[in-house]
């Protein structure tokens, strides 16, 4: 139970961010953007592309979903750079 209010909370905090960057507080919607996408992005990017494990997409045997598993994780990981990377370029936005 605990775990699944944790995952809700974690996947609001980019929309937080946009909130908070459309009411002017800049930094702090930064923060709440960079933070849980630049997580989501290094642990999905080891488990998918890096591990051993079954998750990794360049070593799943072939079945019924695998492309779909390949795309959407390839997919995953581009939105996930892309948003840590709006993320760091509004943190290192000077204020005039």
């Amino acid at each position: 139970m605990l775990g699944g209010v944790m995952l809700v909370v974690i996947n609001l905090l980019p929309i937080a961010g946009v909130v908070a960057f459309a009411k002017g507080a800049s930094r702090l919607a930064a923060s709440l953007i960079v933070i849980p996408l630049g997580v989501a992005l290094v642990i999905g990017g080891y488990s998918h592309f890096l591990s051993p494990g079954s998750d990794n997409v360049l070593r799943m045997p072939p079945h019924g979903l695998t492309l779909e598993m390949q795309i959407s994780a390839a997919l995953l990981a581009v939105l996930e750079a892309l948003g840590s990377w709006l993320g760091v370029k509004m943190l290192s936005r000077r204020h005039v």
